[in-house]
């Protein structure tokens, strides 16, 4: 028996157009959540995501089943600091994150919420996703394979992508205001430096429908998304959270990894 209230948080940007698909992902779950939470982070299109949001909190059918809020921000944000609104109102006691360009599959919330309250000595959990066109979906038989997810290893490369995480509310758990890009691996990073125990289940439960570099979404810069990194590394190490030599090692890997995803998406545009 599934007993903790779940909250859904989705910081929206100029997603007028698929923020529908994102939704619909949730209102399909097996589990549905308590809460939705749907932030406008300032979008500059005409009216078009505040439209948006206003035609899914008037259909009938979902204020009957699920609570769905809307806060309006009067400035943009960035992804971390709409969370952060949305994390500030949230009742749930687990949270879970989406994007407004991604979607879940259809068992999402009951298997990772059922997971999370059979072991309560973990705070926070991540899973699988795919490109949409991979089509590896989840079967309900699946087993539940998990592994714990040790600081070295989130050191080392950020594995978690946003839409799979599910997380405790607690109220120190929030995304860097001021921070633009790899906001959300400074946050996992220090979750995990505060002794929380994270766990990724080994099963694909969201998608997503652009690839992970270098086409749409803040992934797309890469360069700024690099230097958000070597910004969460260098403030880790201003707190006292890695020491010198780890902090030398991370930074110079992240270095050859941002030449390594330059390459990649460069051979990707040729091929094309």
């Amino acid at each position: 028996m599934i007993s903790s209230s779940i909250s859904v948080i989705i910081p929206c940007y100029c997603c007028a157009d698929v923020l529908p698909r994102a939704v619909d992902s949730i209102l399909k779950q097996s589990l549905l959540p308590n809460e939705i939470i749907l932030i406008d982070d300032a979008s500059p299109d005409q009216g078009k995501t505040q439209k948006c949001i206003g035609d899914i909190l008037a259909l009938p059918c979902i204020s009957k089943i699920i609570e769905i809020r809307a806060i309006y921000l009067e400035k943009n944000l960035g992804p971390g600091g709409a969370r952060n609104a949305g994390l500030d109102i949230a009742k749930g006691d687990l949270i879970a994150f989406l994007d407004a360009d991604d979607s879940w599959a259809p068992d999402k919330l009951f298997v990772q919420s059922s997971w999370m309250l059979s072991h309560p000595n973990f705070g926070m959990s991540f899973h699988n996703c795919c490109h949409i066109s991979d089509s590896k979906l989840y079967s309900p038989n699946s087993p539940i394979c998990y592994q714990e997810i040790k600081r070295t290893e989130l050191l080392i490369r950020n594995m978690i992508p946003t839409r799979s995480v599910m997380v405790v509310n607690h109220p120190e758990f929030r995304f860097h205001s001021t921070m633009r890009y790899a906001e959300d691996y400074r946050l996992w990073l220090e979750i995990i430096s505060a002794g929380v125990r994270i766990s990724r289940l080994k099963l694909t439960l969201a998608f997503t429908y652009k690839s992970e570099y270098g086409e749409g979404g803040l992934s797309a810069n890469l360069r700024k998304m690099h230097e958000g990194v070597l910004l969460c590394y260098s403030e880790l190490l201003r707190d006292n959270k890695i020491n010198s030599f780890e902090f030398v090692f991370v930074y110079m890997l992240e270095k050859l990894k941002h030449i390594k995803r330059i390459l990649y998406v460069a051979f990707r545009r040729l091929v094309k």
